[in-house]
């Protein structure tokens, strides 16, 4: 039996360098905004960032860290200090209860409003108009406006942690 054959010795040696092997995708990427907010970045998950001084979104997936000081892409090594911005994802877009639904509440609203007011009467007042297609202009405006990035200074940080 091929089990057998092993002995003790071989077993902890097959540990030791199973633990060194795992140390290096132990490493995480934080993001914290306050001291309750935060976000854990792990291998595997693809993150959308700027680097300082770029204006051009760049998404890529995490493949790994290195040195506890860069992230490691397919194509780039970045050290999470030259990140300026983060881009809103699934994580952190729960931290606004509100701010990224305005563009898609807004404008139902005001087609629901203006719905019932014809199913309801056949006609549409000039108030009811108004009203409505002010919500839908509010949601229009909320989706230029609202920014969907993050800017990391101050509190918020952006860190490589084990």
């Amino acid at each position: 039996m091929f089990y057998k054959s092993l002995n003790v010795k071989n077993w902890i040696l097959a540990l030791i360098v199973f633990s060194f092997t795992l140390n290096g995708f132990s490493q995480r990427l934080l993001f914290q905004k306050k001291w309750y907010r935060k976000e854990i970045y792990t291998t595997g998950e693809i993150i959308s960032f700027r680097i300082k001084g770029d204006r051009s979104k760049i998404t890529r997936q995490i493949l790994g860290f290195e040195d506890d000081s860069l992230i490691v892409f397919q194509d780039l090594k970045v050290n999470p200090k030259a990140i300026s911005h983060l881009y809103v994802d699934k994580k952190t877009r729960t931290w606004y209860i509100l701010k990224y639904k305005y563009q898609a509440l807004f404008p139902l609203l005001g087609t629901g409003f203006m719905l019932l007011e014809f199913v309801n009467t056949g006609k549409l007042s000039e108030s009811t108009l108004i009203f409505g297609v002010s919500l839908v202009t509010a949601g229009v405006l909320a989706k230029l406006f609202i920014s969907n990035t993050i800017k990391i200074k101050g509190k918020r940080k952006l860190m490589i942690i084990q």
